[in-house]
């Protein structure tokens, strides 16, 4: 008994470590040259999150780095921010550059991105602590070029998948490119969550059909992962996709974008990391084609938060945030307005960026909130310009600053 009670003490200290280091995120329209780090007043924002709520916006910081698509965060186990990037840069927390270029010399800045300093993808890096030292880190990303698909559609997929490896003590880059796979994957969206045994982590990363997956596992020894595909479902190719565990880890949610407008349940085992039950959502009917629709879980997993930008006969706003009840099956219209939802790393609510005209015409930013984000309809509480900014929040696509699994 006493030797399960110490298991089950490791095993919850390990949980809240992992959390407190997903508790800042960062954020902030940052235009920047290779000399020179970001302008003011559009400069970097740090969310500094706690257990139940936001803590403290800290603004204006230069950390050095764009965040106008991808970015993610990692902090220490006292919630100390340590680490920052976009995919392409990687800066610690007092914007030194650790690496201006993270890609392997082969592999040029792409084409679509204006900002040589960024990237353009849709789900960005993603890091992980080491499980097999404290004070090492990953950070996975996946280095993309346009290929055709077999409809002819130009598509961003990752041509090569790789981590860097990070101390965290020194806050100091130890190797990069490091490469785990050279198949073809849809690009970025790799999702991460914990294994039952509370330690390593299973990493799942898309591939270019809607049932294909590569899935892989990070213990003391490293990464391995190998392709597994989903046979109830048909062999169709797709594009920016997006992903997210449930925070409980027994269901892992893969929306297939602005082409199918598919979103995809499924049933995932903590333990030996299987993709099982897929449950089919055609949102079609809701979402434009063409539209890159980014989407929040609710922490109970019931709800999906997912930004609409423009009009559909349902739903003829312009633009905007909905909310679809999987329970019920129904829609509502939250407001007309919106960036990406973003999932707050505490799993107490969700954020969303909000931009607007004043009466004198000046541009007010701000960040709203939805307080209750297990609840139907309007009783999730959308708290609209909730915290006010002195900069451009940008969230345009879901940052990959949380962890995305709280076993509570």
């Amino acid at each position: 008994m006493r030797n399960n009670t110490l298991i089950l003490l490791i095993l919850f200290c390990g949980f809240i470590h992992a959390q407190k280091q997903a508790y800042n995120t960062i954020n902030g329209d940052c235009f920047q040259t290779i000399q020179l780090g970001c302008n003011e007043p559009y400069a970097n924002i740090v969310l500094k999150f706690n257990d139940n709520s936001l803590q403290q916006i800290i603004e204006p910081v230069d950390l050095n780095l764009a965040t106008y698509y991808s970015r993610a965060a990692f902090s220490d186990t006292a919630g100390n921010l340590v680490f920052a990037s976009n995919g392409w840069r990687l800066v610690n927390s007092t914007g030194e550059v650790l690496a201006p270029k993270l890609w392997l010399d082969s592999m040029p800045h792409p084409d679509d991105s204006y900002d040589s300093t960024m990237l353009l993808v849709t789900m960005g890096p993603l890091f992980l602590d080491d499980p097999g030292n404290a004070e090492k880190a990953y950070l996975l990303y996946g280095q993309y070029k346009r290929l055709l698909n077999g409809n002819n559609q130009l598509v961003r997929t990752d041509v090569v998948f790789t981590y860097a490896y990070l101390d965290i003590p020194t806050q100091s880059l130890i190797s990069k490119n490091n490469i785990i796979l050279t198949d073809t994957t849809i690009s970025g969206d790799m999702q991460a969550c914990r294994h039952a045994n509370g330690r390593d982590w299973w990493v799942v990363k898309p591939g270019r059909r809607e049932n294909e997956f590569y899935l892989g596992l990070l213990d003391p020894s490293g990464i391995n992962m190998h392709p597994i595909e989903i046979t109830e479902l048909t062999n169709r190719f797709q594009n920016s996709t997006f992903s997210q565990f449930s925070y409980d880890g027994s269901k892992y949610f893969h929306f297939t974008g602005p082409v199918t407008r598919t979103m995809f349940v499924y049933d995932f085992d903590r333990c030996n990391g299987s993709l099982s039950n897929p449950i089919t959502i055609s949102m079609t009917d809701s979402l434009m084609g063409g539209d890159l629709n980014a989407f929040a879980l609710s922490p109970d997993g019931t709800k999906i938060y997912i930004r609409k930008l423009n009009y559909t006969p349902l739903f003829p706003q312009i633009e905007g945030l909905l909310q679809y009840d999987l329970i019920t099956e129904n829609y509502t219209f939250l407001a007309s307005y919106s960036g990406a939802p973003n999932a707050a790393p505490n799993g107490k609510s969700i954020l969303i960026s909000t931009s607007y005209l004043d009466e004198s015409n000046a541009i007010i930013h701000s960040i709203g909130e939805i307080e209750n984000p297990n609840e139907a309809g309007l009783a999730c509480n959308l708290v609209a310009q909730k915290y006010p900014l002195a900069n451009n929040p940008t969230y345009v696509m879901p940052g990959k600053d949380n962890f995305h699994q709280r076993f509570e």
